[in-house]
């Protein structure tokens, strides 16, 4: 038989089989058509029926010795299409031959890149569907309830967790699958799947694992899931759920328990670097990744960016349509222009919060009544240097209640307050400087070491959403710092043409953006919490060109500069930043310059910080 000849008939013979017509796969297999060819398009002869679910067909193959019954074809072995497909008698016909391997994978392939595709059993692959019938047949024929082995992408227990088949894990746990089992690629338990799961029917799962003795601190070290690196508590406040938080830590889950580190390896060695060298070399380890309260706050702060900039729209909506709701709807649905750097404002947020950040909030009280550590470190960062960040004052509020330190600081490095004032100088530093250049992306040569890192990588806006937490902690050890804000995928495509996802870091994104949040914290910081107010924290609330802020800092200095010079025989501890006296605030050096410098580079303050000193009580 010729190569095309030979060609032609595996075609037939695939087609056929792919069609049901057992009439004619018998009578190409009596002309001796190899049973075994792959055609291109079909595959493999017994594969194609499989994948279509012809019973008659797949058995009259399986009765030829030289039939390969294991052979995969475009991945798949005759079981796994089967199953995956839901063809329950034909799986009954593959299995009750004796010939098919009831726990081999699909075929591992590798893409162009060189990255392998991960591949599942045909047990892993009923149960991601829900099919109690092809899991219970493919269990009682040998399938090893625990997974088909190295090459798996999850295991049965997780597949069927992840897409909230709740009976399917009940029969699964009852047939002897180990709640605690890991798959090689995606590295994460029952557990986990069950707590990244955003479907409400897995919320029961959690309470069945942690029944059954899952480990409540296993953290995902896979390269496959939701949210890379998390246990089961990150996933909680990831999702918000300040109950299942609570009910993991009262199976044992430790709330300071640290994420794993999923970046890429440049940034995880500048982040082991930086760690380093603040904390030398035993401790850097132990602070380097999120604990769930930073993951929580910045979740908080994720929520309440997106809730002012869809409030500030609908507002600018409305003025554009000179007051008629029904325009301003209107409008709000026009497509959006992206500034591409966009000036800060200067605004309070007087908006009421949301719902999203009022479960956040939940999250981060009920973390905190757990036993989570306020002034753990990320690098350089505690939860309050976030919430400071991020304009979160109910967040600071709640941090403060439970005994948070407002001066909390690595060796050499900021305060909540210091690192507020420095990052909305930043932002509009750095928006200046961009719109005097036409628009285009400015490197911003900064003084110091340690300004926030915010370079966007080659990864995915949901992904960026994950990582939050770790942009806002952690990144700001470089010594050239491009502070570019455009941290969503930049193709041009308006806001209302993305994901969901994206839409959302997008909104995010915007309005961190924004200088009005930090400079809010600062000021809240001063005056409510008596932050001490340093050189540094003047001159970045000058280098921002806040009046308010500026003047806010200087009362709280010159009230308790007032309130020592009251208490004679005070004892001054070595570590005190704050200055003695005004004159030595606002002429100290901080970033290469003086509030006074700063303030006349700003141009927007209308008077001079020494003007305040004199007069402290003057009204500019």
């Amino acid at each position: 038989m010729s190569s095309a000849v030979s060609n032609d008939a595996a075609e037939a013979l695939a087609a056929a089989c792919a069609g049901g017509h057992i009439d004619k796969v018998e009578a190409l297999i009596a002309q001796g058509v190899d049973v075994n060819a792959c055609d291109a398009i079909f595959g493999t002869p017994l594969v194609a029926a499989a994948r279509a679910g012809h019973a008659a067909v797949a058995t009259a193959l399986l009765r030829r010795p030289e039939l390969l019954p294991d052979r995969r074809s475009q991945r798949d072995t005759a079981l796994t299409a089967c199953v995956a497909n839901g063809h329950l008698e034909c799986a009954k016909a593959l299995v009750a031959s004796g010939r098919c391997d009831v726990n081999l994978p699909q075929e591992a392939t590798a893409c162009a890149s060189g990255h392998k595709t991960t591949a599942d059993d045909p047990l892993t692959i009923a149960a991601k569907r829900g099919d109690r019938e092809l899991v219970k047949l493919l269990v009682a024929r040998g399938a090893r309830v625990n997974g088909g082995g190295e090459g798996t992408c999850d295991i049965p227990l997780t597949a069927a967790t992840t897409a909230g088949h709740v009976d399917v894990v009940m029969d699964l746990l009852n047939a002897g699958a180990d709640v605690n089992g890991v798959a090689r690629w995606a590295g994460r338990t029952a557990l986990v799947a069950a707590a990244e799961s955003e479907d409400p029917r897995t919320r029961t799962l959690v309470d069945v694992f942690l029944r059954r003795g899952a480990d409540a601190n296993h953290v995902s070290s896979g390269i496959v899931g939701r949210r890379l690196g998390y246990g089961a508590v990150h996933a909680a406040a990831a999702r918000m759920d300040a109950e299942m938080v609570r009910a993991l830590v009262k199976a044992g889950a430790d709330p300071n328990r640290r994420a794993k580190n999923t970046d890429s390896k440049e940034v995880k060695s500048r982040r082991a670097n930086a760690a380093k060298q603040l904390w030398g070399v035993n401790t850097a380890p132990d602070r380097l990744d999120n604990t769930p309260l930073h993951l929580a706050v910045a979740l908080y702060i994720n929520e309440a960016a997106k809730r002012r900039v869809k409030e500030r729209d609908a507002r600018e909506a409305e003025e554009k349509s000179g007051g008629d709701p029904s325009d301003a709807k209107k409008g709000g649905e026009k497509e959006k222009e992206k500034p591409s750097h966009p000036p800060p404002s200067k605004g309070g947020d007087d908006g009421v919060p949301g719902p999203g950040e009022k479960l956040a909030l939940d999250v981060v009280k009920t973390l905190l009544e757990c036993g989570a550590d306020h002034n753990a470190f990320v690098v350089d960062s505690t939860p309050m240097h976030m919430a400071s960040l991020g304009g979160a004052c109910d967040v600071v509020d709640l941090l403060m209640s439970k005994g948070a330190d407002v001066a909390a600081a690595a060796p050499g490095c900021t305060t909540p307050l210091e690192a507020a004032t420095r990052y909305a100088a930043d932002l509009v530093v750095d928006a200046r400087d961009s719109a005097a250049h036409d628009g285009e992306p400015e490197e911003y040569d900064s003084d110091d070491a340690d300004l926030p890192d915010l370079i966007s990588g080659e990864e995915s806006g949901a992904k960026k959403v994950e990582r939050l937490a770790s942009m806002l902690a952690a990144e700001k050890h470089s010594e050239k710092v491009k502070l570019k804000m455009d941290l969503t995928v930049d193709d041009g495509t308006p806001p209302g043409a993305r994901s969901v996802s994206e839409e959302g870091v997008w909104l995010a994104m915007e309005a961190l953006r924004d200088a009005a949040g930090p400079l809010r914290a600062a000021r809240h910081l001063a005056s409510k919490w008596k932050a001490t107010v340093t050189t540094a924290a003047l001159v970045g609330a000058c280098r921002a060109g806040d009046e308010e802020t500026t003047a806010t800092l200087l009362d709280a200095a010159s009230n308790l500069i007032d309130e020592r010079a009251k208490k004679e025989g005070e004892v001054v501890a070595a570590a005190d930043r704050s200055p003695r006296t005004m004159d030595e605030l606002v002429k100290g050096v901080a970033r290469h310059t003086t509030p006074l410098h700063a303030a006349a580079e700003a141009r927007s303050i209308r008077w001079s910080p020494y003007d305040r000193v004199r007069v402290v009580n003057a009204v500019p």
